[in-house]
């Protein structure tokens, strides 16, 4: 499932329409996983007429959706439309009509994350948004960029950074800071072959000889075999 905006969303309808439908889904996933959101965070997306009437949710219509809807009330509408999709009239007449689904294979997909059930009307089959639960203590509602981009832009301005890796799980230290030294590495990379002008960034590496290789290691694809050559 690609999440990223459509190029052409402020010029597309149907390119708008159905991205805002994948993205209210994708966060309902995210509130159902356990992923701390804003109280007040809200859901806008566009749903046909028939289809809102069919489904018959008092608090879900027209006026409602383009004000935005909660993530609880947008989890209960997705779940009630994946348990009807495949008998739904209104869907089935969408389809007749335009030869395509109202809900394309990615929205499908994220359905059935959501619901946790494989198929419409189904039962539960599937593990779904559980998967994501692991990695929810590796996450924070304070801060609307990753991490790496941060501390790259403190350093870019000639700040010192420390990041204090050695309390917590193993596996997470070794991930934050390969993430952090292969987001300098490929900046760096990006500005030398560009052109751009000399902006250099030392690194120290305390128990530096755990990460890097030893002297037959030439796996290039490990970031600190790379940065050592």
């Amino acid at each position: 499932v690609i999440l990223e905006k459509p190029y052409n969303y402020d010029s597309d309808y149907s390119a708008k329409t159905r991205y805002d439908r994948k993205l209210s889904v994708y966060k309902c996933i995210l509130k159902a996983a356990g992923f701390k959101c804003s109280e007040n965070e809200k859901v806008t997306f566009s749903v046909n007429k028939e289809l809102l009437e069919e489904m018959d949710i008092p608090d879900v219509t027209s006026q409602s959706l383009k004000a935005g809807i909660s993530l609880d009330l947008a989890t209960e509408w997705w779940t009630a439309l994946w348990d009807s999709y495949d008998s739904s009239v209104a869907c089935n007449d969408y389809k007749q009509k335009k030869r395509k689904e109202w809900a394309d294979d990615e929205l499908k997909a994220l359905l059935v994350i959501l619901t946790r059930k494989s198929s419409s009307g189904g039962s539960i089959d599937r593990t779904g948004y559980l998967n994501l639960r692991p990695i929810v203590t590796q996450h924070t509602d304070k801060s609307q960029t990753p991490f790496e981009d941060d501390i790259l832009q403190a350093l870019r301005q000639g700040k010192i950074i420390i990041a204090d890796l050695s309390s917590g799980d193993e596996e997470l230290q070794r991930m934050y800071s390969e993430r952090i030294t292969r987001r300098i590495f490929r900046d760096s990379m990006n500005r030398f072959t560009n052109a751009r002008p000399n902006n250099f960034i030392q690194f120290y590496f305390e128990e530096a000889h755990n990460l890097f290789p030893k002297k037959d290691d030439r796996n290039l694809s490990q970031i600190y075999n790379r940065l050592a050559k």
